[in-house]
């Protein structure tokens, strides 16, 4: 236990005397670099597992809200939420019934049989590996590198002494007891260091193979968790009416190629910050008003979601109204209150409309308050009156 202490504070001494810049040792510079390497890879690891287990937990937790939306789905068209009141609209009644049926089944089988089987593969085969190799191989190798740091640190120790004993007292027996010291030491450490650099090009080596099948394996297990539900999705998607599967088709792809959807924003005061500096008399409709170039633009983009938004009602109210009065139609229709938007609105809460220059809007309740209620683009809230102007 002595001796174990004694080393001990030799080594300290010496790392000491290195890092204060007493004693200037020749250093492994390849090893050091080497073993930064190996820390920084096994830390790259280690974010690779943490991804794959996050990845499966997701798609867990999706696969299991799927299953339960096609449960949900299916209780309209056969269970408890099927409620058809043929004598009243024969033509309302729902037929897609065999559908939601298969809807429910083909999720169930995802969620319980395919995605599960996946997963225990995806972990089996490459999440436990990542972890031993980061959780033991990786340890092992770093309490291997303390070693030969402290190899260092006795060899660097000895050799600074050796020198001090040989300027000072050349010819005494402790000059002789630490020539031996330095002579074991140098051959211990440069034996442990070379041995130590080759393993750790070996775990490198043994890393890059760990990723690739990790990975590979990841891939694998992907593709068989969706191939089963994406094909019979397909097979359902392919037995609903054309006519309405292909617009929607469309209208996603070409959406997809430019870049997706592009959330409106609006540069400067919020809706509110517009609604307070207007109703104070701080500034006037006139100040929040556009170039004729940006008014041009908005009009253009606008009138294009007046005319989907069009379209979809015109679709909507063909549904509703199947088998009602159209005298009644026709009267519940020219009711309706329209009002055009003068200004970009944003919705700041869940309870906030939202519109652009140009939207039509339809008022289905006013307020002293300056704050109306109505519907545009298919959503409805709450907006300032003072954006709007009747039609």
């Amino acid at each position: 236990m002595a001796k174990l202490f004694a080393d001990a504070k030799r080594r300290n001494t010496q790392w000491i005397f290195e890092k204060t810049g007493f004693h200037s040792a020749e250093k492994d510079e390849q090893f050091d670099d080497t073993s930064q390497r190996f820390n920084q890879m096994a830390d790259d690891l280690n974010e690779l597992g943490a991804g794959i287990a996050a990845s499966l937990k997701l798609t867990k937790q999706a696969f299991d809200v799927n299953e339960k939306l096609s449960r949900l789905v299916d209780k309209f068209y056969n269970g408890e939420y099927n409620r058809e009141w043929p004598e009243v609209n024969t033509l309302a009644n729902m037929r897609h019934h065999a559908e939601a049926g298969r809807f429910r089944l083909y999720w169930e089988d995802a969620h319980q049989k395919v995605r599960p089987s996946a997963a225990a593969i995806c972990i089996e085969r490459s999440l436990d590996r990542l972890r031993y190799f980061s959780n033991e191989s990786v340890p092992k190798l770093k309490e291997r590198v303390q070693e030969r740091n402290n190899a260092e640190l006795n060899f660097h120790s000895y050799q600074r002494r050796q020198a001090s004993a040989a300027k000072k007292k050349p010819g005494s027996k402790e000059l002789e007891h630490l020539n031996s010291k330095l002579e074991m030491t140098s051959k211990h450490f440069n034996e442990i260091n070379g041995v130590l650099k080759d393993d750790i090009l070996k775990e490198k080596l043994a890393r890059d193979a760990l990723v690739e099948e990790s990975v590979i394996t990841l891939l694998i297990c992907q593709a068989e968790m969706y191939r089963d539900i994406s094909s019979n999705l397909n097979d359902l998607v392919a037995g609903l009416p054309q006519e309405k599967v292909l617009p929607i088709q469309t209208k996603i792809k070409d959406m997809a190629l430019t870049g997706g959807p592009v959330r409106r924003t609006t540069a400067g005061p919020s809706t509110l910050e517009k609604g307070a500096m207007i109703a104070t008399g701080m500034a006037t409709t006139s100040d929040y008003v556009k170039t004729q170039a940006e008014k041009d633009q908005e009009a253009a983009a606008a009138a294009a979601r007046a005319v989907a938004a069009e379209e979809v009602a015109r679709s909507e109210d063909a549904y509703r109204n199947q088998g009602r009065n159209p005298e009644a139609v026709a009267v519940n229709q020219s009711m309706a209150i329209k009002v055009k938007a003068m200004f970009d609105c944003e919705a700041e809460t869940d309870a906030d409309l939202a519109f652009a220059v140009g939207d039509i809007i339809i008022v289905t309740s006013k307020d002293d308050s300056g704050w109306w209620e109505g519907t545009c683009n298919g959503k409805s809230g709450q907006f300032p009156a003072n954006y709007v102007e009747a039609i």
